[in-house]
């Protein structure tokens, strides 16, 4: 058994200086590039059929049927595009907690 770790650290350096990492995550960007358009609108169509009640993050991934992870990005570029807005008020999460609810810009206050 003690040989087996021997070798695995000779051959696999224990650091990478973020190189494979730097690989996975322009992998990941590329892979993910064609969905965002997509995304984007069908987040915008969800927050417009909630309407002035808006969403959470937590609720358009639900809406959305995908992982809040999925969904954050989305959500930050459709706020810095300025169709909708953070709208002050918060709503519980699944898990309890507090989370901003996000309207479209025309049913903002």
């Amino acid at each position: 058994m003690s040989d087996y770790y021997s070798q695995a650290s000779q051959n696999l350096p224990l650091f990478d200086f973020g190189a494979t990492a730097a690989e996975t995550k322009a992998a990941a960007a590329k892979a993910a590039k064609p969905k965002r358009k997509v995304r984007s609108v069908v987040a915008l169509e969800r927050l417009q059929r909630a309407g002035a009640d808006g969403l959470t993050r937590d609720e358009l991934a639900a809406a959305m049927d995908l992982p809040i992870q999925s969904v954050c990005s989305v959500a930050l570029q459709i706020l810095r595009s300025g169709d909708a807005v953070e709208d002050g008020r918060k709503r519980k999460t699944a898990c309890g907690h507090d989370a901003a609810v996000i309207v479209l810009k025309e049913f903002a206050k």
